[in-house]
């Protein structure tokens, strides 16, 4: 397949690692694979951007009921336990209101590696949506207001609005940062709350996002279209 084709790229991050890396060997893969690994383990996703100096919540790796525990001892309640892998749209986590929990939600999440939140008081939720091209150029399109309905985005409003407005600047470059670390072609979402002390960190995804499908009609060239424009 990667003989037979000039580029690849993925729209979804929970694929098979190997597979991007057997491809690459052959053929020309964008994004690269280390957006891909970071992105698809929470805790190496938090503390890769904590480590280029973004805010985060609270965090803690967790790898047993101890873990947990000590976890909750540092962190404190109410906070959340996610599995480290395969979460998305609210998949593979669970809220704990009371360090007596621990246990429930250890079992709950199949006693799998995972890392402990603490809960971050915000305003809003939303993303910053960047196309990077192989020469290291960046653009950024609008960010939108994303409203989140049992762990899944229900809307994406533009224009923000002041409060996303007033932080945006310094989400955008922290985003520039996290793709230009990661050598980054194509596009990359970054999501964050606005929160009193400024942007706080959530979650990348190292594709085509649902928060930026408003700019098929919305935007003089949509994330799709700038997608293949920079990997090719």
């Amino acid at each position: 397949f990667a003989d037979a084709v000039d580029v690849v790229t993925y729209e979804f991050e929970n694929i098979d690692t190997v597979a991007i890396e057997i491809l690459g060997r052959h053929g020309l893969v964008r994004p690269g694979l280390k957006a891909l690994q970071i992105a698809q383990d929470r805790l190496q996703e938090k503390s890769f951007v904590a480590q280029l100096g973004g805010r985060t919540a609270p965090f803690a790796a967790v790898n047993s009921l101890d873990d947990l525990n000590t976890a909750l001892g540092q962190i404190g309640t109410p906070a959340i336990l996610k599995t480290n892998r395969f979460g998305y749209d609210g998949k593979g986590q669970v809220r704990i209101t009371d360090a007596d929990h621990a246990s429930a939600a250890w079992d709950e999440i199949g006693r799998t590696p995972a890392i402990l939140e603490g809960f971050v008081p915000f305003d809003q939720e939303y993303s910053v949506i960047l196309v990077r091209g192989a020469d290291g150029d960046i653009r950024f399109w609008d960010s939108p207001a994303n409203v989140h309905i049992d762990g899944i985005l229900a809307t994406s409003t533009i224009p923000a609005g002041p409060v996303i407005e007033a932080q945006l600047q310094q989400a955008r470059d922290l985003a520039r940062t996290v793709a230009d670390a990661l050598d980054y072609v194509g596009v990359l979402t970054l999501e964050f709350f606005a929160s009193a002390a400024g942007p706080v960190f959530n979650e990348m995804a190292p594709r085509l996002h649902n928060s930026g499908h408003w700019t098929i009609e919305g935007a003089l060239t949509s994330q799709f279209e700038n997608h293949i424009r920079a990997i090719c």
